[in-house]
């Protein structure tokens, strides 16, 4: 009895053992591969930790950080939403979590957006997944929402987006929403680039910004501009309602007064405290000049799908833009060839490259995809609207100027007589061919005269386009090499610098481990 006992039992251990076997061994077969990637992404991540943010955080000056805790309270003590692709949150099933898809999410759009483009196509897809849009967070509008404490107040909480230069955690205003981490987006140009594209808008816009006003202030040039507006993108990662308040001067006035008080070490110290933070800060950073990867990895972690917006589909900071950006204001614009025609100050090529980019023109890239165009829908896609010929307009200053040259009875009679045009060739419209043809196929006639008419306003567009980026170059150049445009904006290029090196990071992960 007891043998039979000890057999059953050891029967039993041994089947338990041979099943924990085959479990582990069939866990361990599913699980090397997903370990395998875990592990070279961890260790990229690891290696390049020091690159991601240019700063050793352990090694932050405890003077820095002295002085954040007692004068920048607010910025020691933020808590979002970390860097979806450098923290590790798509590995492993679950790639898209609750927390970065379905929290408050505040983007900050340092570039220039003339005419709204990206404010329109983020309150589109906002509507479209039932979402509410704050107004946009300029610095007047923040301060407003910041300071509210009746009406809107009470809804605050209901506001999932937010976005503009001055939207750095306007999601956790005054603690409303506390308790749940928000997720943040920086979007960020070339400084030198924004600050000329600014430049010119304020002068076509007429916004009554402190800035604007400035710029259109007589005799103020792009440098002495740029040198007396500092750094906005350092600025917007420092505000604090507070810095506005008891006083009479705008809100972005105040926090302008209150970092030039503050000394360059001082300055230089906070920016290295803040780029420490940028993966710990940003959920997703994006470059304007990659503006469409970008946005495809802000899809891929909030869901938003900006990239879809169609007039953000060939959106480029150094690029024309290819539609006007409203009906309404297409008619106000001058023509392009003003930019090329004579030599224009950098203040007059600015304005007058500011209504430029709204008007319609070509680029390359669109000329490129119109040649490969299979059908009229594609076209649309890649080509900017050309003037067509109204032929009614042409067929009557055709008849009016032939009128001149129709001076007697006899001219009179052969033109009336249609048999007299049998033989004549219609060389006024650069297309060959005889009248009995043309009269039996006029839509074709005409359809070959506006492609003639299409391939030289393009090839005339291109030129422009040409010209108008030299230009934009030259004086891009010029501004780069100003030491000191260079020293005004140190914080914001120092700032850039970084964003590219985090941006790099979350494209080689998006990329090569994600998107694929």
């Amino acid at each position: 009895m007891w043998d039979v006992h000890n057999t059953c039992l050891a029967v039993a251990i041994m089947s338990v053992l041979l099943s924990c076997a085959v479990i582990w061994s069939s866990l361990t077969a599913q699980d090397s591969p997903l370990t395998r990637q875990e592990k070279e992404v961890m260790r990229m991540l690891s290696e390049l930790n020091q690159t991601i943010t240019g700063v050793d955080k352990g090694g932050q000056s405890k003077d820095v950080l002295r002085f954040v805790s007692s004068t920048l309270p607010w910025l020691a003590k933020l808590d979002a939403l970390g860097n979806y692709f450098t923290g590790g949150n798509f590995l492993g099933a679950n790639k898209y979590h609750q927390k970065y898809t379905h929290g408050v999410l505040s983007i900050l759009t340092h570039f220039q957006d003339l005419g709204g483009i990206f404010a329109d196509c983020l309150q589109d897809v906002a509507f479209d997944h039932r979402q509410a849009v704050s107004p946009e967070m300029t610095y007047e509008n923040r301060f407003l929402w910041d300071r509210s404490r009746d009406g809107i107040y009470r809804h605050k909480h209901k506001f999932k987006l937010h976005y503009g230069t001055a939207a750095f955690f306007s999601c956790d205003a005054l603690g409303v929403v506390s308790d749940k981490k928000c997720g943040h987006v920086l979007l960020m140009q070339d400084p030198i680039r924004m600050a000329m594209a600014e430049y010119g808008s304020c002068h076509v816009e007429l916004r009554d910004d402190p800035w604007c006003r400035l710029a259109r202030s007589p005799g103020v040039s792009v440098e002495e501009w740029i040198i007396a507006r500092g750094n906005p993108v350092f600025k917007s990662l420092v505000y604090n309602p507070i810095l506005c308040l008891h006083t009479k001067a705008s809100c972005e006035e105040n926090l302008h007064t209150f970092l030039a008080n503050l000394t360059s070490t001082i300055n230089t110290n906070l920016v290295s405290y803040i780029i420490g933070n940028l993966d710990s800060w940003f959920s997703v950073v994006g470059l304007h000049e990659h503006l469409a990867d970008s946005l495809a990895m802000l899809h891929h972690v909030t869901r938003l799908p900006l990239h879809q917006c169609h007039q953000l589909s060939h959106l480029a900071s150094s690029v024309p833009r290819q539609k006007p950006l409203a009906s309404s204001r297409h008619s106000k614009l001058p023509s392009l060839p003003s930019l090329v025609e004579n030599s224009q100050s950098d203040v007059s090529f600015l304005v007058e490259l500011s209504v430029a980019e709204n008007k319609l023109i070509s680029s390359l890239p669109a000329l490129e995809l119109r040649q490969s165009a299979n059908s009229e829908s594609d076209r649309d896609r890649t080509l900017p609207d050309v003037d067509v010929v109204d032929f009614d307009v042409w067929e009557a200053n055709h008849q009016e100027n032939n009128s001149i040259i129709v001076d007697n009875d006899s001219d009179v009679d052969m033109l009336q007589n249609e048999d007299n045009f049998k033989d004549l060739n219609l060389n006024d419209t650069g297309i060959s061919d005889d009248y009995e043809d043309y009269d039996n196929d006029e839509d074709e006639s005409q359809e070959k005269l506006r492609e003639v008419m299409e391939d030289h306003q393009l090839t005339s567009d291109t030129r422009r386009y040409l010209e108008t980026n030299r230009q934009r170059e030259n004086l891009y150049i010029k501004l780069s090499r100003n030491q000191k445009v260079l020293n005004a904006l140190s914080l914001d290029l120092s700032l850039y610098e970084a964003v590219k090196r985090l941006y790099s990071i979350q494209s080689r992960i998006f990329f090569n481990s994600i998107h694929h």
